[in-house]
């Protein structure tokens, strides 16, 4: 029975993939030491002046000069990081950048998190509580469909998600597979939650399903 369980583990297959590659990709493409940024030019270990186009900052918004020196003063102000929960003690500076960002996103209900891990873990188990007032929940709760081909960062909260449904892992190539399942949702009287990275992170070719769907 636990055989079967866990049969299907994703991060065992995906070391299992990449091991034959993995040592020559290190020593050729990962594992590079930066030693000195000035924008998208960065200075590795052994000399070399690279472009990278690896940062997921795509705004730039780490390296602008407002920002940095911004950074500097809260940090003199605050310190580091006041590790307590948000719902206990809230620092000034991050409230006023959710009401900046409300302003721009048309008076969207906004929270900032630190990383995008952390949001997850914040935001499923919000979508899935039926607490939302723009988004309730079916009786039956949420099925959580999830790409196979879904980055780690989003299949890693399979067990956080079991806490308050189903979950479900196909592929998203396969559109019928899609379909029967919304439609078994809906029959059921859950409410299908579609989990996807859109540009399929972990291999192969693009998805066409959304971000985050439901219905």
């Amino acid at each position: 029975m636990l055989a079967r369980k866990f049969a299907g583990n994703w991060q065992k297959k995906k070391i299992q993939l990449a091991k034959k590659h993995q040592f020559k990709a290190f020593d050729i493409i990962n594992n590079l030491m930066v030693t000195k940024r000035e924008g998208k030019t960065i200075w590795v270990e052994d000399g070399r002046k690279l472009v990278e186009f690896a940062c997921c900052s795509y705004l730039g918004l780490d390296v602008d000069k407002r920002v940095v020196n911004a950074g500097k003063e809260r940090l003199e102000e605050y310190g580091v990081n006041l590790a307590v929960a948000r719902t206990r003690l809230r620092m000034e500076p991050f409230d006023h950048l959710e009401r900046l960002l409300e302003k721009i996103f048309c008076g969207a209900s906004v929270s900032i998190f630190a990383s995008l891990h952390l949001t997850h873990l914040g935001f499923l188990p919000l979508l899935a509580s039926g607490e939302m007032p723009s988004f309730p929940i079916k009786k039956n709760g949420p099925l959580f469909i999830m790409d196979q081909r879904a980055h780690a960062c989003l299949q890693i909260n399979h067990g956080l998600m079991e806490q308050f449904g189903q979950v479900k892992r196909i592929d998203f190539r396969k559109n019928e597979e899609i379909v029967q399942l919304f439609e078994a949702a809906d029959k059921n009287h859950q409410t299908p939650i579609s989990i996807s990275d859109s540009v399929v992170s972990m291999g192969g070719n693009r998805a066409g399903s959304p971000s985050l769907g439901a219905r």
